[in-house]
């Protein structure tokens, strides 16, 4: 997902066994395959066992699903792949700049 790009999709939030020490908290783009506009995987014998709340923008999905406080929160490995690399490459440039590194001479 490349930069601005969270602005134009719209994002579900999937939850499972919140209040729980093995519930988990996912954020979904809306045409990801195991979001399906929020219906889940609607196909198959397995029914969906979670909740799925949205659709939001990514500021507000991001927001809720850090409010319910669930140890396993994260984007979808799947459908936010790009923009979890990103994130890391960010992250990634900020440990390794430092004022005595970054100073012209």
């Amino acid at each position: 997902m490349r930069e601005g790009q969270e602005q134009s999709h719209q994002y579900y939030i999937y939850s499972w066994n919140v209040g729980k020490p093995y519930g988990l908290v996912r954020i979904h783009v809306a045409e990801c395959g195991y979001c399906n506009d929020g219906r889940g995987k609607v196909y198959g014998p397995i029914k969906a066992r979670g909740d799925w709340q949205g659709p939001f923008n990514f500021e507000s999905a991001s927001r809720l699903a850090k409010s319910l406080a669930v140890l396993d929160t994260r984007p979808c490995q799947r459908c936010m792949a790009q923009w979890l690399a990103d994130q890391e490459k960010v992250a990634g440039a900020a440990h390794t700049s430092s004022p005595e590194t970054d100073r012209a001479d």
